[in-house]
C-alpha cells in the first residue's frame, strides 16, 4: 500500500472512492474459482455487480465458456439479488446512476477523446465492443483456468479504461490488486525465467 501513488491515496481516503470493495469481492471470487467453489464464486461476483456494475461485468465475460459450472451462474443470480431489490424500489434511479450516467459522460482532459478529432470519437466505443467480442469468441471453447481468466480480464480492463471518456484515478484501484494477484500467482515462473531460482 505504501508504494501506491499519492493520487490514489487521495481518492481512497479524502474523496472516498469505494472501488476497493467490489474489487475485493472479485478477488475473493477468483480464489473460490481456484478452489472450484463455484456457488460461492458466483455469489461474490454477483455481489460485486450489485455494488458496482463494472469491473465485475467485464470479469463475467471471461466466464462465458461451454464448460462453465451451472452453480456459478446460480450464485451470480443470488449475489445480484440486492440490486434487484433496489430495482423494484426505484427502477429509474438505478438505471440513471448505474447505466445512463456512465454512458452519457462528457469526456475530459484525462482521456484520448481530448486529443482526438471529433470525427474519430466513434472509434473508441468500437474498440471497446471489438475487445469484448474478441474475448467472448476467443474463450467460448477454451477450458476455464483462473490464471488465464485474470490475465485476459486485466487486458480487457486496460483497453476499456484507455478508450473511456475519462481515466479516473479511482479506477487505478481496479488494476493494482489484479496485477498484484497475477504477479503473485506467477512469481515462481517469473523468477525461474529470469534465473533467480534454480
Amino acid at each position: 500500500m505504501f508504494l501506491l501513488p499519492e493520487r490514489l491515496w487521495y481518492e481512497v481516503f479524502k474523496v472516498g472512492a469505494n472501488d476497493i470493495y467490489p474489487v475485493a469481492l472479485l478477488l475473493l471470487g477468483i480464489v473460490c474459482v481456484q478452489k472450484e467453489q463455484w456457488l460461492f464464486a458466483g455469489i461474490l461476483m454477483g455481489l460485486s455487480i450489485a455494488s458496482k456494475f463494472s469491473p465485475a461485468a467485464f470479469l463475467l465475460i471471461m466466464f462465458l465458456r461451454k464448460d462453465i459450472q451451472r452453480n456459478f451462474f446460480i450464485g451470480c443470480v443470488l449475489g445480484i439479488m440486492p440490486l434487484i431489490v433496489f430495482l423494484a424500489w426505484d427502477y429509474h434511479a438505478i438505471m440513471a446512476n448505474v447505466f445512463i450516467l456512465r454512458m452519457s459522460l462528457e469526456f475530459d482532459s484525462t482521456s484520448l477523446y481530448s486529443i482526438t478529432p471529433d470525427t474519430l470519437h466513434v472509434l473508441f466505443p468500437l474498440v471497446q465492443f471489438c475487445a469484448v467480442l474478441y474475448f467472448i469468441v476467443r474463450n467460448v471453447n477454451r477450458t476455464l483456468y483462473s490464471e488465464e481468466i485474470l490475465v485476459c480480464f486485466t487486458l480487457l480492463l486496460i483497453v476499456i479504461e484507455v478508450s473511456f471518456q475519462e481515466m479516473h484515478a479511482n479506477h487505478l484501484i481496479w488494476f493494482y490488486p489484479f496485477i498484484a494477484f497475477i504477479v503473485g500467482t506467477h512469481r515462481h515462473r517469473l523468477f525461474l525465467t529470469k534465473g533467480f531460482v534454480s
